[in-house]
């Protein structure tokens, strides 16, 4: 970086793959301002060019076509520097964001998958930031107006403040939550006659989004959750996952159990639904060490 060149503002860290790369950043205090992204590379001229800038500080790992990207890289941000990849992590550490094990938390809600917590966990950083799912949700745009006189109230509508990004991702899992049996379609059902389908729909959203403060500051098991549901969430997440990176190297179906058991859910139910098919679950593991 030369002495005109602007001080380095964010770390960008890439994890590079054959079709396409993840980029995330953070700031100079490990706060997320960036990601994660996923750019095809037939996007990827396109994106440097908008998203990239010379303050970014970037950071790669060593693969096969490490020094084309070097190359592209190199005139637009203030520094690259190639690593082995473990580095990438440490560099980008965004210790919650990058929490795989929050992720599979977020993944029992309904239309919540891999993309779509990690991109939640992106937005939101630390948890503990909000004391409150009020705060949360204010911090989303998706909280309660305030008239003049100082009463509050919920009129459903979407705010323009907030992050766009949070509230995207909620009002897309409100849409498949509702169509689904019970809970959320119930809560949209009641709803819908007196505000309207779309009010109705970012209504499920914000209480899902409480939903989401609530599982991630008690690391359990939602208290609207469907067992079979979320088993079959978690059978999703294992194929979005690649069943070869699962955790300890069990299979879809032990990981689906493994992850139940973290929750306390559904210790009794033996299969997983997956559309007109049932799946058997190992039994689960809880209360073994009592017996």
């Amino acid at each position: 970086m030369s002495a005109s060149s602007p001080p380095i503002a964010r770390y960008i860290g890439l994890d590079v793959h054959k079709h396409y790369l993840v980029a995330y950043g953070v700031d100079r205090d490990q706060h997320p301002v960036y990601g994660p992204r996923r750019v095809e590379y037939a996007d990827l001229e396109a994106w440097l060019a908008r998203d990239l800038r010379p303050s970014d500080a970037v950071a790669l790992e060593m693969t096969t076509n490490t020094w084309q990207m070097v190359d592209l890289l190199a005139p637009i941000v203030g520094s690259v520097t190639v690593v082995h990849p473990p580095e990438v992590k440490a560099i980008v550490k965004a210790r919650v964001m990058t929490d795989k094990k929050a992720a599979r938390i977020l993944a029992q809600l309904p239309g919540i998958g891999l993309v779509a917590a990690m991109t939640l966990l992106g937005a939101i950083g630390d948890i503990t930031r909000f004391p409150t799912a009020t705060q949360l949700v204010g911090y989303a745009g998706l909280g309660a107006q305030v008239h003049d006189s100082g009463q509050a109230h919920w009129s459903g509508r979407i705010t323009k403040a907030g992050r766009r990004d949070i509230r995207r991702v909620m009002v897309d899992a409100a849409s498949h939550a509702v169509q689904m049996k019970g809970h959320w379609r119930e809560v949209y059902e009641r709803l819908k006659p007196r505000l309207g389908r779309p009010k109705a729909l970012v209504a499920v959203a914000r209480k899902l989004l409480i939903a989401v403060w609530h599982v991630l500051t008690g690391a359990t098991a939602d208290r609207f959750a469907t067992p079979e549901q979320v088993a079959a969430a978690f059978y999703a997440l294992a194929y979005k996952m690649g069943v070869r990176n699962l955790p300890g190297g069990v299979g879809a179906r032990q990981f689906v159990r493994d992850q139940l058991d973290r929750l306390g859910l559904g210790g009794d139910i033996t299969h997983i639904p997956w559309g007109s098919k049932r799946f058997r679950l190992p039994p689960s593991r809880v209360g073994e060490s009592a017996g």
